[in-house]
């Protein structure tokens, strides 16, 4: 029996403290500063914590992780992207087309020939991306042993991201068992080696069979192949882009830019629906109105609060 993980919580409170009035001055472990508004009711994603991002196919689920992994890559975090459907060729796209703000249908067909400013951007992009300790990996992390050799590779990691979590490989017969040990062993790696993991699910199409019908913004419960997900998650967050239905059903073209992020579940917080923008011509997710976000001060000393900050 290890002793040192047994304490009075008076013992505990007094290590305890000060390190509760230096987190102000630490500001948010990875901020989603791409979305400012639901970065500061959340304070970031944590390290230590297991971060679902759900949702029914063709949602935009990829284009978020990608925004979060970008996002944390400019904060100077350590970042690893296991893409375990998309090629890393088709991920660098998808950022070229929102960090240069080209269409992805003009880099599909090779169109972008054409915009004259594009190569000065594409050149700027690069010398960005060059500073950035970002890695994608293709087909890998399938298993837990995959992810422990690439860390072994490339050291101490910030932030881990899974897109997505149905891909892995599991036994035929015992899948539902699998990836919920996956999940599980994952969740104990987070909090051992203090990184943060993000994974893409799939929510369920049989939740929605009627096709004559615009589907709501989905459930925890509707979560595909994995019950460990909405048990051991600190965090789910669930996409909904209503337009996709809209079109597919009725045609209605309006509300396209309107995309939901719905937290589901979140153990140190609140819950609630979120809307946002999806711009899927540029990959792009944002805020409804991109409004200035102040720098968070970084000492005690720099602080001008009130309690209305925190309603």
């Amino acid at each position: 029996m290890n002793f040192n993980d047994i304490a009075h919580p008076s013992d505990i409170l007094i290590d305890l403290i000060p390190d509760i009035k230096e987190r102000w001055g630490r500001g948010k472990d990875i901020s989603l500063s791409f979305l400012p508004t639901l970065d500061k009711k959340l304070w970031g994603i944590k390290r230590k914590n297991l971060v679902v991002i759900a949702g029914r196919p063709t949602m935009g689920k990829s284009d978020l992780l990608l925004n979060i992994a970008y996002s944390a890559a400019t904060q100077k975090k350590k970042v690893l992207f296991f893409s375990l459907e998309m090629s890393k060729e088709k991920c660098v796209e998808r950022l070229i087309s929102d960090r240069c703000e080209v269409e992805n249908t003009l880099l599909e067909t090779g169109q972008v020939i054409y915009k004259k400013e594009f190569d000065d951007k594409i050149q700027e992009f690069y010398e960005e991306l060059k500073t950035l300790d970002l890695i994608f990996l293709e087909s890998h992390g399938k298993t837990i042993p995959e992810i422990l050799n690439i860390i072994e590779n490339f050291g101490k990691q910030d932030l881990i991201i899974i897109d997505y979590v149905n891909m892995i490989k599991t036994p035929l017969n015992q899948r539902r068992g699998a990836i919920d040990e996956y999940i599980k062993d994952l969740r104990v790696m987070a909090k051992d080696m203090n990184f943060c993991a993000v994974i893409g699910a799939q929510i369920s199409r049989e939740t929605h069979k009627n096709k004559d019908s615009i589907p709501k913004c989905p459930n925890m419960w509707e979560l595909k192949e994995s019950g460990a997900l909405e048990e051991i998650a600190d965090l789910i967050l669930i996409v909904h882009w209503e337009h996709k239905y809209k079109y597919e059903v009725e045609g209605i073209e309006d509300d396209k830019e309107k995309y939901i992020i719905k937290v589901a579940k979140n153990k140190e917080g609140r819950t609630g629906e979120f809307e946002c923008r999806i711009q899927p011509q540029f990959c792009r997710i944002s805020e409804v109105e991109e409004k200035p976000y102040p720098d968070i001060p970084r000492n005690n000393a720099e602080l001008n609060i009130s309690r209305k900050d925190f309603e």
